[in-house]
């Protein structure tokens, strides 16, 4: 008995020796990490393209802690109306035809919206007609216009070329031009000619 209360007396030391040594099975405890900032929203942005061409659109979001991430690259992109506006797994957005849609980039399950309204480009106005080319003036000394052929003017064809630069369809010498500065001179081939 005297063996059995010996050991009993030493395990008894042992163990009050292991607690006040601090030899525990238990660690220390210690402050968790503060939870990773969360998702608050996500803000689409970018300039609606024209008809016939492509623009590149980005994704940011709000973190809980205040702060912003870009995440275009990360987000998944998509189009309410790809007939209108198609838009590729980076945010490039190509319009298709005009009309409206929505572009939507969701990350971490949070969804951001731009609503782009596609129009067609302003078409380029094709150069109009040449004028055409200002009345014949005759060469010095003369009162002769010779022409290729003959000059059709608001009156009918053209006889005489006024001082003013106007025509005269008159089919008389007198008084032809008397309105518009007298004449510059008769257009040949014409019937008031001189020959």
């Amino acid at each position: 008995m005297k063996r059995l209360s010996i050991g009993l007396v030493a395990s008894l030391a042992l163990a009050i020796g292991l607690s006040s040594c601090g030899g525990s099975d238990t660690a220390p405890t210690s402050t968790p990490p503060p939870p990773a900032p969360s998702v608050v929203s996500v803000a689409v942005s970018g300039s609606a393209p024209q008809v016939g061409s492509s623009a590149q659109f980005t994704a940011t979001a709000s973190l809980s802690n205040g702060t912003t991430q870009a995440v275009t690259n990360q987000a998944s992109w998509q189009s309410t109306d790809a007939g209108v506006a198609s838009v590729s797994n980076s945010g490039l957005v190509s319009a298709n035809a005009s009309g409206t849609a929505d572009i939507l980039a969701t990350y971490e399950r949070v969804t951001g919206t731009a609503r782009v309204t596609i129009t067609a480009p302003t078409p380029t106005p094709s150069p109009g007609p040449s004028p055409p080319p200002g009345p014949p003036s005759p060469p010095p000394g003369s009162m002769q216009c010779t022409v290729s052929s003959p000059i059709s003017a608001s009156c009918g064809t053209a006889t005489a070329v006024c001082n003013d630069n106007t025509y005269s369809c008159s089919q008389n010498r007198s008084g032809t031009c008397s309105q518009h500065d007298g004449v510059k001179c008769w257009i040949c081939p014409g019937p008031l000619c001189n020959p």
